[in-house]
């Protein structure tokens, strides 16, 4: 079940100490948020300069930006060429490697960034085009295919077979991937952009699958099956069920740009707390975002007074929220601070304990 949250929560402390030398005297930096800012997940020609040079981000507990750190970049990758390693951040909090030469063969290549004191944080870029997609899939069809040694190279070096999927308001998804002698797993993309992955998913349809809940907007997209590892090889079968019951506080549940939803909150859902410790029933979606992309939400109901949280992927900090709007629908609009996945909490507010059905929008 998920961990409470305090509804005036504004930020807590995250990360280790990195295993870099620092002075005796060092003393180590309270923070809010330490992540990537953008220039993850991009793919690279072999050998070429990432087309956005990867930053990262740094905020202290009040939300504030958090100048001065020192920020060291390197690339554990034979080939890989970093410039302008050490950096500080500057006064918006953001520190950004000089150059970064992915390395000249294809595969995965990795970038960290040691924020000295606080935390390593890892940056990856494909060094190949995206997967050229071979079929197509419907959602609520299934598809039967299998991983050979020609197949495209994906993340991790491991090989994948890419179909087309169209999404549409009425469409909504549960995806799974079974496979013969190793654990599948699938990722959804829209311009080779990742979207939604059942990566991280424990609640597998087999001991050799893995599955994911998508609501999708009107857009064209690629669904990648790959294995687990470089090695997996053999035949899998995708399922597409279209169905769109949330139950419980599920970890595999994505949105994407333009989607829209009707729900139902239970008592079994995912669990908020106010000042007072008030308990709040809520369910959350993943969605990916790029940094400085606007979207605005909307929830409305008649059973419960609608309340909406954004927070960082793991549900750990609230980013935005919105104020207590009307007894049937609340609106909220955000700009994406950082390039990465953001969790979206659809509150029954009001009224404690209280369940019922909601609409969720997401206007691209």
């Amino acid at each position: 079940m998920r961990v409470s949250h305090v509804l005036s929560l504004a930020a807590t402390l995250v990360g280790a100490a990195a295993c870099v030398d620092v002075d005796q005297n060092f003393v180590r930096p309270r923070v809010g948020v330490a992540r990537v800012y953008e220039g993850d997940l991009q793919v690279t020609q072999i050998g070429a300069d990432v087309n956005v040079r990867p930053a990262v981000l740094v905020l202290g507990p009040d939300s504030l930006p958090m100048p001065n750190l020192e920020v060291r970049f390197s690339s554990p990758n034979v080939g890989s060429v970093v410039l302008g390693a050490i950096q500080r951040t500057d006064s918006l909090g953001i520190a950004r490697v000089g150059r970064w030469t992915v390395r000249p063969a294809p595969g995965v290549d990795t970038l960290r960034a040691v924020i000295v004191g606080v935390k390593t944080l890892t940056i990856t870029s494909v060094v190949a085009p995206p997967c050229p997609a071979s079929g197509t899939l419907a959602v609520g069809d299934s598809v039967s295919g299998s991983l050979t040694n020609g197949d495209c190279l994906y993340s991790a070096n491991r090989r994948a077979v890419a179909y087309t999927l169209t999404g549409s308001l009425a469409r909504n998804s549960n995806m799974s991937i079974d496979a013969t002698g190793y654990v599948g797993r699938l990722a959804l993309e829209r311009n080779g952009i990742q979207q939604g992955t059942t990566t991280g998913d424990t609640t597998a349809t087999t001991p050799t699958g893995s599955a994911f809940s998508v609501f999708l907007g009107s857009a064209v997209y690629t669904v990648v099956a790959t294995g687990t590892n470089a090695a997996d090889r053999g035949a899998f079968k995708i399922r597409s069920t279209n169905s769109s019951t949330v139950v419980g506080c599920p970890r595999r549940l994505f949105l994407t740009r333009g989607a829209a939803t009707t729900q139902a909150i239970g008592s079994d859902g995912c669990q908020y707390r106010d000042n007072s410790l008030n308990l709040y029933f809520a369910h959350e979606y993943r969605i990916f975002l790029q940094r400085t992309e606007r979207i605005v939400l909307r929830m409305s109901s008649l059973a419960i007074q609608p309340f909406l949280l954004v927070l960082d992927e793991d549900a750990a900090n609230i980013l935005y929220r919105t104020n207590i709007g009307s007894p049937t629908s609340v609106v909220l609009e955000f700009v994406a601070p950082y390039t990465g996945y953001f969790t979206i909490a659809g509150l029954s507010g009001g009224t404690p304990n209280s369940t019922g059905a909601y609409t969720l929008t997401i206007d691209p």
